[in-house]
C-alpha cells in the first residue's frame, strides 16, 4: 500500500516508519524467546566473534580496537553470544568516538572489556539500563536511542551462559563494561 502512495516523500516516511516498527518487533520477539531457544551448545572461538564484531564497525567508519588478537575456546551458544557482544560493542560504538575490546582469560575465568571514550551512563542508571524497554535517551527518536531491550538481551544471554555484566567508568574516560 505504501508502493501506491503518489507522494514520494510520504513513501519514505512510512517506509521508515514501518522499518522502525519491524525492528522493535524483532527486539521485542528475541527477547521475549531469550534469543537462544533451539541454539545447540557448541565450541567456539570467543576471539573470533569478537574480531568479526570489531571487523564489521570498523568497515562501517567507528573506530574500534581489538586487544590483543587471541584465541579463546569457549563452549555455549555461539549466535546467542555473538548477539551478545555485538550489542555491547554495537552501543560502544554508537555513543563515543573511540572504543577498545580486551579480552583475557585469567585462571579460566573468561573476561571481556569494553571500554570507550563517550558520555558514559550516570551511576545511579547503571541497573536501571539492564531492565526493557529502558532508555536513558527519552525522545521518540530510534536513531538516537534503540528499543531499550539490547543491554537487557546481553545481560539475559551472558547470565544464561553462567557469566555476568557491570558497568563502570572506562579508563577512557567513558563506559567500561565488564562481562566475566
Amino acid at each position: 500500500r505504501i508502493e501506491d502512495l503518489e507522494s514520494a516523500e510520504l513513501r519514505q516516511q512510512l517506509g521508515g516508519d514501518l522499518a522502525e516498527m519491524l525492528t522493535m518487533l524483532d527486539s521485542t520477539l528475541a527477547f521475549l524467546k531469550g534469543d537462544q531457544a533451539g541454539e545447540p551448545i557448541q565450541n567456539f572461538d570467543l576471539c573470533t566473534i569478537l574480531e568479526t564484531i570489531c571487523d564489521d564497525l570498523t568497515d562501517a567508519g567507528y573506530q574500534i580496537t581489538l586487544s590483543p588478537m587471541c584465541s579463546m575456546v569457549l563452549r555455549g551458544r555461539h549466535l546467542a553470544l555473538k548477539r551478545a557482544f555485538n550489542n555491547l560493542i554495537g552501543n560502544a560504538a554508537k555513543y563515543a568516538t573511540n572504543a577498545v575490546v580486551t579480552a583475557t582469560s585469567i585462571g579460566g575465568t573468561v573476561q571481556v572489556f569494553v571500554d570507550d571514550d563517550g558520555p558514559g551512563i550516570p551511576i545511579d542508571q547503571r541497573e536501571t539500563v539492564f531492565q526493557p524497554f529502558y532508555r536513558i535517551e527519552a525522545s521518540r527518536n530510534r536513531s538516537t536511542g534503540g528499543t531499550g531491550l539490547g543491554l537487557t538481551v546481553a545481560r539475559t544471554i551472558i547470565r544464561g551462559h553462567g557469566g555476568d555484566i557491570s558497568l563502570a567508568d572506562s579508563p577512557l574516560g567513558g563506559l567500561r563494561v565488564h562481562v566475566k
